[in-house]
């Protein structure tokens, strides 16, 4: 969902900001379009906060989160006088993914568990480039109606869904809401697997 979110953002930014706010925020495309890229980490950020809140690390989880309101605050101070509002953008991303990398070193340490066991982001993530490297030739992300965005969408949504069949990046639980038989031979010729099936109990 978060890499499928970033390539909607991407895709709709300009037209999202020019239909809400209108052309004279045209401005605030580019930070938008930054910030989208937090969305990768907010969506992993809960999960492993559950995790870390479910095997009794609560407190070390309460420290990398104030870690990353510091650092946030800094860089913001930093960074904001000379590169405005694109910059303080960068700055909250960066933020972002610094906790995320850091409860993932905290639940190796702790747990011994490595994200490999418990994450797999990257047919996700090329499934997001590879959607977005065919729409950006076609208009540059600038759809110009609610018609072209639809279709952008559309489009982006099936090319996503595609590449990340293609790469068995969908769990095979989610493959198994529609075709009951979890052991089809079908499903293993595509290669839907399960990535929780290896995790460390």
């Amino acid at each position: 969902l978060g890499f499928g979110s970033v390539v909607v953002i991407e895709i709709g930014a300009s037209y999202v900001v020019d239909l809400f706010a209108g052309v004279q925020y045209e401005a605030a495309v580019t930070p938008l379009r930054i910030l989208c890229l937090a969305l990768l980490a907010s969506f992993i950020f809960p999960c492993l906060t559950a995790l870390s809140v479910s095997r009794g690390i609560q407190r070390k989880l309460v420290r990398v989160t104030l870690a990353m309101l510091v650092i946030n605050v800094v860089a913001n101070a930093a960074v904001i006088p000379r590169f405005g509002i694109s910059g303080c953008a960068w700055a909250t991303v960066s933020s972002e993914f610094v906790g995320v990398v850091a409860i993932l070193l905290v639940i190796n340490r702790e747990l011994d568990l490595r994200p490999r066991d418990y994450l797999r982001p990257m047919p996700a993530l090329a499934a997001g480039i590879g959607s977005l490297a065919v729409l950006w030739p076609i208009n540059h992300f600038r759809p110009t109606s609610l018609l072209g965005f639809c279709g952008d969408l559309v489009l982006a949504g099936l090319i996503f869904l595609v590449i990340l069949t293609l790469l068995a990046g969908l769990p095979q639980t989610i493959q198994s809401l529609v075709v009951r038989d979890r052991n089809s031979r079908t499903l293993r010729w595509l290669g839907f697997r399960d990535p929780w099936v290896n995790v460390k109990h």
